[in-house]
């Protein structure tokens, strides 16, 4: 792990730097939303959602001081998590969303989930990070832009 990375729960005081990360130009053409969210609208969702912590985890990454990204487990079921994750490009191709990636199995394997993302097909870095962390594409879900991976903590608890 880095050693300069740390992390915490997101907070109301967050909400700014999420929607940044959210917002970035080069991310949001591989999103399943690939609109820029506006501010108002965010905010309303994002205090909805610190609501649901600490069952549904919430991590934000910080260097320096300074929210570097994000990573959440939004619950779809009683026992499905779908897991969203954000970088700056200033801090990508170093091991970072690696790390910040498994943090966040170590976290959802506390409430025992089946963790599942939606990775668009030309994001080779994101797919590459969720194969390092023990993810596997479930190829009974198809779609022509995403894959589908998952990874069940439910009987194999994370790192």
């Amino acid at each position: 792990m880095n050693a300069e990375l740390e992390y915490r729960s997101a907070n109301l005081g967050d909400c700014d730097e999420i929607l940044r990360l959210r917002n970035q130009k080069d991310s949001l053409k591989f999103q399943l939303f690939a609109e820029p969210i506006a501010p108002d609208t965010h905010k309303s969702w994002f205090s909805d959602r610190l609501v649901r912590l600490p069952r549904e985890p919430f991590l934000v990454f910080l260097s320096d001081n300074t929210i570097i990204g994000y990573c959440r487990a939004d619950r779809k079921d009683n026992s499905t998590y779908k897991v969203s994750i954000s970088l700056d490009p200033l801090h990508q191709g170093r091991g970072i969303g690696t790390t910040m990636l498994n943090i966040m199995v170590r976290e959802a394997s506390l409430v025992g989930a089946t963790l599942v993302a939606y990775v668009h097909k030309e994001n080779v870095a994101s797919g590459r990070i969720f194969k390092k962390c023990g993810f596997q594409i479930d190829h009974t879900i198809t779609d022509k832009c995403f894959d589908t991976y998952k990874r069940n903590l439910i009987n194999n608890p994370g790192n």
